[in-house]
């Protein structure tokens, strides 16, 4: 396949949106104006072949798809799905280039399990986490894996960990949160939680700015009224169906007050986050509060996991400020 866009045509566009990006980044995009299908093609073959994965779901099933794409001419009318395939490609290059084969051998344990997409997908959750920790990568931060049960995936600096999440319906936020609490909490350092809400259900991407706003809302329940290791959430929405927007964009943050004070700088934190999250130091960090439901009896507790319950009683309603 000579050709996987128009490259020539696309070329100096694409130089001028990645002038600031990190070498890395630089690096790959002209080995994929030199190569085009062939590096994201021949990357994943090994990958596949190096591991020894076998099945049909997973990255196994992304290869097939593309493929068949490739062999029937038909990469213009499936855009997303094969930028997406070079997405991936790119994270087990940079991995490998960086000899991160921790990183890899837990990948290779998930990137089999679950559908290319959709709900529940074990490949696609741990891509995500696999992308986050790149940015950090990228910014030339330490990070570590944490093989701990119950933890979060990455410490970042030794100084903080990150847990990402990819909800796909609305009570899923704040289930997906608290479940992150407890796992920040078992490994006893303070922690972000990413979540990403690209394959949220019934958000508008018209009105995601707004949106934003409930989100927080649904997140200040899950942060509790006890003190935790659970520094912030971040809601990160990557527009790729319009192609208006990359990695990091409508990055909003909510800052929790109730984190245990524990000699950490939590504006080294901030810093850190929000250079490898937006590629600079400006992700605005919104400070919670308490918030009750409307026709409630009773105050939700910090206790509470009952999400049939969360997602009856409270989410359907409206929210007030306490």
């Amino acid at each position: 396949m000579e050709v996987l866009f128009n490259f020539n045509k696309q070329w100096d566009k694409v130089l001028r949106e990645i002038m600031k990006a990190s070498p890395s980044i630089i690096e790959w995009h002209n080995l994929l104006a030199q190569e085009k299908i062939k590096l994201p093609k021949t990357i994943i073959n090994k990958f596949i072949s190096d591991y020894n994965l076998t099945g049909d779901g997973g990255i196994i099933a992304e290869n097939s798809k593309i493929n068949t794409f490739i062999s029937n001419n038909e990469l213009i009318e499936n855009q997303r799905a094969v930028e997406r395939y070079i997405e991936t490609a790119y994270m087990i290059w940079f991995l490998e280039k960086h000899s991160r084969t921790d990183i890899l051998e837990k990948a290779k344990s998930n990137f089999t399990n679950g559908n290319d997409d959709g709900i529940g997908s074990q490949f696609r959750n741990f891509e995500y986490e696999c992308h986050v920790a790149i940015r950090f990568l990228e910014e030339d931060y330490t990070v570590n894996v944490i093989n701990t049960d119950n933890s979060p995936e990455f410490e970042i600096n030794n100084l903080f960990t990150i847990e990402c999440k990819r909800p796909t319906k609305i009570e899923g936020i704040f289930k997906n949160v608290l479940k992150a609490k407890k796992q920040i909490n078992n490994y006893e350092k303070p922690g972000i939680v990413i979540i990403n809400i690209d394959d949220l259900n019934g958000i508008d991407l018209n009105t995601i700015e707004n949106n934003f706003k409930q989100l927080r809302k649904i997140s200040n329940y899950a942060f509790g009224k006890s003190k935790s290791y659970l520094y912030a959430v971040i809601f990160e929405y990557v527009d790729n169906l319009n192609g208006t927007s990359g990695a990091g964009s409508y990055t909003d943050a909510l800052k929790n007050n109730m984190l245990i004070r524990s000699g950490i700088s939590l504006g080294e934190i901030k810093n850190i986050s929000s250079k490898a999250i937006n590629g600079d130091d400006s992700l605005k960090f919104n400070k919670p509060r308490l918030f009750s439901c409307c026709n409630y009896g009773n105050e939700w507790t910090k206790d509470k996991t009952d999400i049939d319950l969360f997602n009856e009683k409270i989410i359907k309603r409206h929210w007030h400020v306490i």
